[in-house]
């Protein structure tokens, strides 16, 4: 059909042909849209994938230091895994060619770090050695709050509802799993020993939260991640080397089976540190320790696997609280970049 000025008429089946095209064209758009913003959220939140990739590689150090430990001193453990990041570090630094010198303010906070990293390796001994290990881990896993509270104060990162009721989940899934002694043991004495042993594991917990928020800083300034990486651990083995010298303990595990774990103890903490660093540079302090407590359900995971350590009621519903804490990690990392997007 044409029109009185010459210009084609489409039919009216042509028209609804022409409406179907066009409805399926705006669909497949849709789709298409949709899965490029999906892709798009997923690849936003690659640090965050990037912090369990570090918790795993943290709950393997948990069981190499497992099957090393029960021939040698904790802080002689300590300076190899230290030396051996350091080792592992230098290659990157030489082919990379990276700068390894610095402004005097940023070395004062590399040195500060690296003296926490050292005297907390220290002060998990003292405190796996006065007290039950459930209960130095359980006092230990409270650093997720005290890292939010000092990156409030420190670094002014705000913490949502949703961030401290994952804190609460993770803290009792720890706890729960870790099934400390003053808890689920009324009967348990308390003399000395024990408050020795608490108060150590208290310092842990605060010098590993501190050493968080450091990093944080350090991760956000020009200095290069693999030199901020070796720098602190040089210190931390600088501080183990002096105390082993002081207590005399140089006695290298006889068994060659024993010196791959400590080897490996350190080459897999150089894989857990430098993505820890990388994902502070992205992620927010709180959010990347929240996610790094699920280190201790893989922990417990690889305990069951390879060592046979068969999970209770207690432990299945602490993981699911773990669980949960990582969930909502993630949907407050979801509503904080969606809030953001819209400003």
């Amino acid at each position: 059909m044409v029109a009185s000025d010459g210009i084609p008429l489409l039919k009216p089946k042509d028209v609804e042909s022409t409406n179907e095209g066009e409805k399926k064209e705006t669909l497949l758009d849709r789709v298409g849209s949709r899965m490029k913003t999906s892709a798009s959220s997923i690849w936003d939140r690659k640090f965050l994938l990037l912090v369990l990739i570090a918790a795993f590689l943290n709950a393997l150090r948990g069981l190499f230091s497992k099957l090393v430990l029960i021939d040698l001193d904790p802080i002689l453990a300590g300076f190899v895994d230290l030396v051996t990041v350091v080792v592992c570090c230098i290659p990157a630094n030489v082919y990379y060619r990276s700068k390894l010198t610095t402004s005097p303010k940023m070395a004062g906070v590399l040195f500060l770090t690296g003296s926490l990293r050292g005297v907390t390796t220290i002060l998990v001994m003292v405190a796996f050695k006065n007290i039950d290990a459930g209960d130095a881990e359980a006092i230990i896993s409270s650093r997720p709050v005290i890292v939010g509270a000092l990156a409030w104060i420190i670094l002014s990162e705000r913490m949502t509802l949703l961030d401290i009721i994952a804190g609460l989940f993770a803290l009792m899934g720890v706890v729960l799993l870790a099934k400390p002694t003053i808890i689920f043991d009324l009967t348990v004495a308390y003399n000395q020993k024990t408050l020795i042993g608490s108060l150590s594991a208290i310092g842990v917990a605060f010098m590993i939260a501190m050493t968080g928020v450091l990093r944080r800083v350090l991760s956000l300034t020009e200095i290069d991640k693999n030199v901020s990486l070796m720098y602190i651990n040089l210190v931390g083995a600088g501080l183990c080397g002096v105390a082993c010298a002081v207590l005399g303990e140089w006695q290298w595990p006889a068994e060659i089976e024993n010196q791959i774990y400590l080897i490996a103890l350190g080459v897999v903490g150089y894989g857990h540190g430098i993505l820890t660093i990388i994902a502070l540079s992205k992620e927010k302090t709180y959010h990347v320790f929240m996610i790094k407590s699920s280190t201790f359900l893989m922990l417990y995971v690889l305990q069951y696997i390879f060592l046979g350590v068969t999970p209770d009621l207690p432990s299945i519903v602490g993981s699911m609280g773990i669980i949960m804490s990582t969930v909502l990690v993630a949907k407050s990392k979801l509503d904080s970049d969606t809030s953001e997007g819209t400003k």
